[in-house]
């Protein structure tokens, strides 16, 4: 949809915390512009680019009182035919590395759109080789690889699950 200038307030900018991705729900930081009929928009100003923001209900998104629950995870034998188990993590945005702790699927559901918190799922394989040969594709290569990836969502994650041959079943 087009916006004439006039109908357009440019170069507003948003810390992170009130507004939010209308598609995703993840918290937008940055530049953005409103329009006169109540709608908000990535960018300084008019872009046929510019993805739409909503406005976050910080009542509802910030939830202070309640620490993420930590989770060990117990493979099955559905698991380990399977060759993999779904992991979940996540960490506290703005903190340290102390903040990172492994939560299950329940606790990630609740805290993935909860703008104080990053998280973030993935796949933990469990079985096959411990390391890549020229057939296969190693447990600890492909966890380490895995977990690289998620660097740049949680720093330090690597470190924090550190046994990447955790839960392995060799053969």
């Amino acid at each position: 949809m087009y916006y004439p200038l006039s109908e357009i307030t440019p170069n507003l900018y948003t810390n992170g915390i009130d507004l939010a991705y209308k598609q995703t729900g993840k918290p937008y930081k940055g530049y953005y512009y409103s329009t006169t009929d109540g709608k908000y928009y990535t960018g300084n100003t008019f872009s046929p680019k510019a993805e739409e923001l909503v406005k976050v209900d910080t009542r509802k998104s910030i939830n202070t009182s309640t620490s993420p629950t930590s989770y060990i995870p117990i493979p099955s034998e559905n698991d380990y035919k399977k060759g993999y188990i779904i992991r979940y993590a996540t960490k506290r945005v703005n903190c340290g590395f102390d903040t990172i702790s492994e939560i299950d699927k329940l606790e990630y559901d609740r805290l993935e759109n909860n703008i104080l918190y990053t998280t973030v799922s993935f796949n933990w394989k469990i079985t096959g080789p411990l390391y890549s040969d020229s057939t296969s594709i190693g447990i600890v290569d492909t966890n380490q690889k895995t977990l690289t990836l998620l660097e740049s969502k949680i720093p330090d994650i690597t470190s924090f699950f550190r046994n990447f041959a955790q839960y392995a079943k060799i053969y």
